[in-house]
């Protein structure tokens, strides 16, 4: 009789759990969870940079769902969460998929909090010694954002703009002649913007 037994994975990742959609920004919840981690498991951690405190930038709905920046002590991470949109994927603990974002395409890890929910994270730096202040580090966390968020400049004209902290679908402006004259002046400047922002999210990310 043979002795051969199939080989078994020595990891196998736990079933994807369903993302229940956020009605209103999540950054909120976010940034009171990671406050308790920070006073809780965190604490005295000699990675941590002293000089920073806990903050999450207000999300944007991106196709829908929710895309934002979490500063910690410890981490500067791009989040997704659901919204009930196109760019959620349901995902498992500890895998990764890659997320197209306006700017381009970035690898999210799944992940899930007892609370939260299921929840994925790009990360941007960890830890964060670079930063001498919460102000530094707070404009950084800002420009990462914008660069995300900012459709190369041949995509701007096509691409549905990101809405800040907003319901999904809402307008940024209601008055045709007003969202033209934007979107005029918009245009003159976008290249230096858009290239300036992508110049900072490829330096943050280590990228040429």
């Amino acid at each position: 009789m043979s002795s051969f037994r199939p080989r078994v994975p020595a990891w196998r990742p736990p079933p994807a759990r369903e993302g229940k959609p956020w009605a209103d920004d999540p950054a909120p919840r976010l940034e009171e969870h990671f406050q308790r981690v920070r006073q809780g498991t965190m604490a005295g951690m000699p990675f941590l940079n002293e000089a920073l405190a806990v903050a999450a930038l207000p999300f944007a709905r991106v196709q829908g769902d929710w895309v934002g920046i979490v500063l910690t002590p410890w981490f500067l991470h791009v989040y997704l969460l659901p919204g009930g949109g196109e760019l959620w994927q349901d995902l498992a603990q500890g895998l990764r998929r890659q997320v197209q974002l306006p700017a381009g395409t970035m690898d999210f890890i799944g992940d899930e909090d007892e609370a939260l929910g299921p929840l994925q994270y790009c990360v941007l730096l960890a830890p964060v010694p670079q930063f001498a202040s919460q102000d530094e580090a707070l404009a950084a966390a800002r420009e990462a954002l914008g660069a995300l968020l900012t459709p190369p400049p041949a995509e701007a004209a096509s691409t549905p703009a990101a809405t800040v902290g907003n319901e999904a679908g809402t307008p940024a402006a209601t008055a045709g002649g007003t969202a033209a004259a934007a979107a005029t002046a918009a245009t003159a400047e976008s290249g230096a913007v858009n290239d300036g922002r992508r110049g900072f999210l490829r330096g943050i990310l280590g990228r040429p």
